[in-house]
């Protein structure tokens, strides 16, 4: 992209921020602003940081490319499957049999049925996860949403509903667990004080562990 070409971006205005920002991730360039502003200043903006931009543009650029495609492997709660896409005009499923996930669907829809498909999986082994911590560690919460979250991996309301994202079913299972504990830690603690991080620790001694591969590689996970 040419450095004089016009950027797309969206506005967000957040009571919350106290400055006008940048933040780029897999869905685009985002300006966070504490009231609305016009193209002209978001344009000023950007071209006062056009070099991050552009980094940030290449970076995203090259590991966006979906990776559902057909003989790909992917690790669905740590049981590797490889993927095989067969056309069927009047079919829109995935089977599976034995280590392979077979989707059935018409051309062009292959990664769309199979996307629905793991985000349905995902759904039903994170809320059972989360169960079984809670119950294990003695933690109470109220509901559970499974979202396609563009920046964060889970997150706990004050009248602890939990929040997770449905990537996280293609994680290592210890990840899955560190972020699941993580929220469930905020139903005590609401907060990052060293009295959270003391429940975080006493269920999983290794957090940091997970913690060190979200911030490493949790990126790899919105390929998908």
């Amino acid at each position: 992209m040419k450095e004089n070409s016009p950027i797309e971006y969206k506005l967000k205005v957040s009571k919350q921020a106290r400055r006008l920002s940048l933040r780029y991730d897999h869905r685009g360039l985002h300006i966070i602003s504490p009231r609305s502003i016009s193209k002209h200043q978001a344009q000023e903006l950007i071209r006062k940081h056009l070099a991050w931009v552009l980094k940030q543009q290449t970076h995203y650029a090259q590991i966006s490319v979906q990776k559902l495609y057909d003989g790909a492997e992917v690790d669905i709660f740590g049981d590797r499957e490889k993927i095989r896409y067969v056309l069927e005009e009047n079919s829109a499923k995935v089977a599976e049999s034995g280590e392979h996930l077979v989707v059935k669907a018409a051309a062009g829809e292959h990664q769309k049925v199979l996307t629905k498909w793991l985000r349905q999986i995902a759904k039903r082994g994170i809320i059972a996860r989360v169960s079984e911590l809670a119950v294990k560690h003695g933690f109470k919460y109220q509901n559970i949403s499974i979202r396609d979250q563009s920046s964060r991996w889970g997150s706990c309301s004050s009248q602890a509903n939990l929040n997770f994202n449905w990537r996280l079913m293609l994680a290592p299972l210890f990840v899955l667990d560190y972020v699941i504990i993580h929220e469930l830690a905020h139903t005590q603690q609401m907060n990052h004080s060293s009295a959270f991080w003391e429940i975080v620790a006493n269920c999983m001694p290794d957090y940091k562990q997970a913690k060190k591969w979200l911030k490493t590689e949790g990126k790899v996970l919105h390929q998908y």
